[in-house]
């Protein structure tokens, strides 16, 4: 009977869930970042700052009590260390490519919507002034200017004349306002913040059509001990993008919604 009543302990323990020692605890969630995705993701001096730290801190850390780390870095190595398991996660959009080593949350954390940035002195500005649809833009055959480590870009763009050959998104903006290519198709808000620092803004022009709305999820590396929290993650993501907190986060980096 004794033996029977511990047997039947060690079992409920167990479908409880698993219960971690100190030493098998998992430690910190490291979230990688984009250190140069103003006012998304940004370095301020040794701290990462912006609206997507803002929001997984409230989610991840407040909400869920998890402690987070968060880390930035060129945004190829940033992904990189996701998919080999030195960082846990990202926040970005989600591409076959990113599936293959990471696992999406159901409930989307942030919505931008894409826009066509084209250079002032291209002669193809008239012609991008009408493009509706990325089909559009393809047909029109600009030169596009991207940055490394884009597998949206990789993903979306195939059969465009991309050059994807700056180290940054912020060296790519730099490159479309010197006038070495035509169009970036970009979020607004990144967008709109890597403009208004350029010394030449009336290098640009944006179009006054979305031409698509990039959704941001969370990605949790397969390899990730927290992979597990994603259906928490998902119901306090939603409710908390339903309060007046989620949109005083943008505001604080000056975009509103």
């Amino acid at each position: 009977m004794i033996q029977r009543r511990r047997t039947l302990q060690a079992l409920a323990a167990l479908s409880a869930g698993p219960v971690f020692t100190a030493s098998s605890a998992p430690g910190p969630l490291r979230m990688q970042y984009f250190d140069t995705y103003e006012p998304m993701s940004f370095r301020d001096g040794t701290q990462m700052r912006g609206i997507l730290i803002d929001i997984l801190e409230e989610v991840l850390g407040k909400r869920l009590g998890l402690k987070v780390e968060h880390q930035g870095f060129p945004w190829r190595r940033a992904q990189g260390n996701v998919e080999s398991g030195l960082g846990d996660g990202m926040c970005t959009l989600v591409t076959p490519e990113r599936l293959a080593y990471a696992q999406a949350s159901g409930e989307a954390v942030m919505f931008n919507p894409s826009r066509l940035f084209v250079y002032a002195g291209s002669p193809l500005l008239k012609a991008l002034s009408g493009a509706r649809t990325l089909d559009d833009v393809r047909k029109i055959n600009p030169r596009v200017i991207s940055y490394l480590g884009s597998s949206w870009a990789k993903t979306n763009l195939a059969g465009f004349n991309v050059d994807d050959g700056p180290s940054d998104f912020a060296n790519a903006v730099k490159m479309l306002a010197a006038g070495r290519g035509d169009v970036m198709i970009e979020g607004l808000f990144t967008m709109q913040n890597a403009w208004k620092s350029l010394p030449n803004p009336d290098s640009l022009r944006v179009m006054s059509h979305d031409i698509l709305t990039a959704t941001f999820y969370l990605l949790l590396s397969r390899k990730s001990p927290h992979v597990g929290v994603l259906p928490a993650f998902d119901k306090a993501m939603r409710e908390f993008r339903k309060e007046a907190g989620y949109r005083q986060i943008f505001e604080r980096y000056g975009v509103r919604m």
